[in-house]
Parts: C-alpha cells; structure tokens; sequence
C-alpha cells in the first residue's frame, strides 16, 4: 500500500502533525553512515509504519524518534493506511 509524500503523520511525543516528506529528509539527514543510509527506509510504503517492522523516525518539530508504528496518521490519501496495525508507546515501554 503506498504512503504519499503529503500524508500526514502526528508524532506521539509532541504531537506536532508533520508531512512523509518532513519525516524523511529529517531522518535522511541523521543519518551518519553510508550503510545507515542504505539501510534507510521511507515512509512511502506501509511496511515502515507496521507493528513489526524496526524502523525510526525523527520528529521534525521535538527532534526525538519513534518508531515508525508509533507515529500516528492524521491524514492520508488512502483510507486504508489510518488503519494498520501499530504500536503505542506505552506497548513498546512495556516490553524494555
């Protein structure tokens, strides 16, 4: 399922709503290494924002990371992406 550049996620922490687009250039640009940059995955497929998968995300606005199911959707294109299966905070806190 594709994510779209102007789909707009909310980041748990801070709660500020910010484009796909944001998300990306701002965790592209913390990447340090060429192999993190490699490794890099956009937000523009649904498998980054899924319960199972270990990707992160830098919030543009508060600067800390999530994981990509915790950030929330707010508005998308595709009604379908708002409901994917995703992690709260308090589920990931629990399991450290």
């Amino acid at each position: 399922m594709k994510i779209y550049s102007d789909d707009v996620f909310k980041c748990q922490y801070c709660g500020a709503p910010n484009k796909a687009i944001t998300w990306d250039t701002e965790t592209f640009r913390s990447c340090r290494s060429r192999i993190e940059k490699r490794e890099f995955q956009h937000l523009n497929n649904s498998i980054a924002i899924e319960k199972d998968n270990d990707t992160y995300y830098k919030c543009p606005r508060c600067k800390k990371w999530s994981k990509g199911s915790q950030l929330v959707v707010v508005k998308a294109r595709i009604e379908e992406v708002k409901h994917i299966k995703r992690d709260s905070i308090i589920e990931i806190s629990n399991k450290l």
